[in-house]
């Protein structure tokens, strides 16, 4: 007959109940450091693909920073536009004529204010967190030396970072909770965490390398989880400052 636990040394028995139990923790946090581990290789090779594109000649690598203006849709969903922060690793390759490959690595919040969930509640912030990459493909309208106004479109896709909602309640007294939010396609998460759309960006660049430009990213995926019904997608509107610096440009 199997005991009823087992003994290490110096300590007491465990029972294999527990056992089971930790082990199952275990596995699910081991699962989540692989997924983890996924998404830190894919975002180094596609830093590393930047890099190495940025060694070619006449092709720019800059840096960009604004301000996401981030909302969700779908079923049943009313909440308001939520503001983050917007920070781009950027990349501009000409590839011929006016057309240039501009790939971007991101980092972007996104979310949703809901004011009065509840009779309790003021608001709830949903506040979602993202590696975002977007390889867009631009038309320059004056070529891709020269000022010039440009406008274009690329595929995104998206990986989860540490998220969070906020519970603001009515009462001043009551302080607010903060819950981590959990990723995953199982019904226990609250979310889907991988995510992917459709992107489009305009702006102006000047000769000298500084850039303005806004965006428009529509999420396409379903995030309510397996086993739920509903619909729930990302959306937001972006705009940013940048600058190219000097490697790869003619003089």
């Amino acid at each position: 007959m199997f005991a009823a636990g087992f003994r290490t040394q110096g300590n007491p028995e465990i029972p294999l109940t527990r056992v089971g139990r930790l082990y199952r923790k275990a596995l699910r946090v081991g699962i989540k450091n692989y997924c983890f581990m996924k998404k830190i290789i894919f975002l180094l090779a596609a830093s590393l693909l930047c890099f190495q594109l940025g060694g070619f000649a006449q092709t720019r690598v800059g840096v960009a920073a604004g301000v996401s203006l981030a909302n969700m849709r779908g079923s049943g969903v009313d909440g308001n536009t939520k503001a983050g922060a917007y920070v781009s690793l950027v990349l501009d390759k000409p590839i011929c004529g006016n057309f240039s490959f501009h790939p971007t690595l991101s980092y972007v919040q996104k979310g949703i204010s809901v004011p009065e969930p509840t009779l309790l509640l003021e608001k709830t912030n949903t506040a979602l967190r993202y590696i975002e990459f977007t390889p867009n493909f631009l038309f320059n309208l004056n070529g891709n030396t020269a000022s010039t106004f440009f406008v274009g479109v690329g595929p995104t896709i998206c990986f989860d970072l540490p998220s969070k909602r906020t519970d603001y309640a009515k009462d001043e007294a009551t302080p607010k909770s903060t819950k981590t939010i959990l990723f995953g396609r199982e019904v226990t998460n609250d979310m889907k965490g991988f995510d992917y759309g459709a992107n489009a960006i305009a702006g102006f660049r000047m000769a000298n390398g500084f850039f303005i430009s806004a965006n428009y990213n529509l999420g396409l995926r379903n995030l309510v989880t397996d086993g739920k019904t509903g619909d729930l997608k990302n959306m937001y509107f972006g705009i940013q400052l940048g600058a190219y610096l000097e490697n790869g440009r003619k003089k």
